[in-house]
């Protein structure tokens, strides 16, 4: 029996010295299985809207966002608001910007987005399809189904509806400019999504009354510079 195992460890000895001596080949190089992580994040090089700032319990925006979406039923204790400013060395915060946070609505996770009354997001478009339930205020969806080149549609929505925004759909949102707005939309309905504004290319922009007027109208104090500088 003894002998016997001194054999099989002098085999087993053998078979390791014989593979480490083998140039490695495509066969024996080990294997990474190629995940999200592993691959090119291609989404990470295209425009998304980031958080510009956090509620730092100072800023009168944040308090009246969180009001804003505990009045519309939203359970966000302990949830922290963050500030969007879309483009904004062109617009101020009003005109191109929201606060959002992140809760549970009927137990599943959620971004929440609170629009000051009479805040708008102007003209852009996501690669991918949105899908947003309104909880509280209201708000006019202007879209533009048929090109930019023809009259966008108008749609006002409440709380209780449902706004539905295909991938590459131009749109715009204003918010009522009594009641604000807030909405959400299901972590997880979404994946990451890059936004493409179109300011430039129609030459309007929405003003507070939610009404599109000619970039060339607008007051340089009122956007913080020209829109033709290139996007942040």
């Amino acid at each position: 029996m003894e002998l016997e195992k001194k054999r099989k460890l002098q085999r087993e000895e053998n078979e390791t010295k014989e593979a480490a001596s083998k140039p490695r080949t495509e066969e024996t190089e080990p294997k990474v299985a190629r995940t999200e992580e592993t691959e090119p994040n291609e989404a990470a090089s295209k425009p998304k809207m980031v958080v510009n700032a956090y509620d730092d319990g100072e800023d009168p925006k944040f308090a009246a966002a969180r009001r804003g979406m505990i009045a519309a039923g939203y359970q966000i204790d302990g949830c922290r608001i963050e500030e969007i400013h879309c483009e904004k060395a062109k617009f101020t915060w009003m005109e191109n910007g929201f606060c959002q946070t992140y809760c549970y609505v009927d137990g599943k996770r959620a971004r929440v987005l609170h629009y000051a009354p009479g805040q708008n997001l102007q003209p852009h478009e996501h690669d991918c399809d949105e899908r947003f339930i309104i909880g509280g205020g209201a708000v006019t969806l202007i879209s533009w189904p048929r090109g930019l080149d023809e009259e966008p549609d108008r749609t006002r929505l409440v709380a209780g509806d449902v706004m539905e925004v295909p991938q590459a759909l131009p749109h715009a949102l204003h918010a009522d400019v009594k009641m604000g707005l807030q909405f959400h939309e299901i972590v997880g309905d979404f994946g990451t999504r890059s936004t493409k504004f179109h300011f430039d290319r129609l030459g309007l922009v929405l003003d507070a009354e939610g009404r599109l007027e000619p970039v060339s109208g607008r007051d340089a104090e009122q956007g913080n510079g020209s829109t033709t500088q290139n996007e942040s």
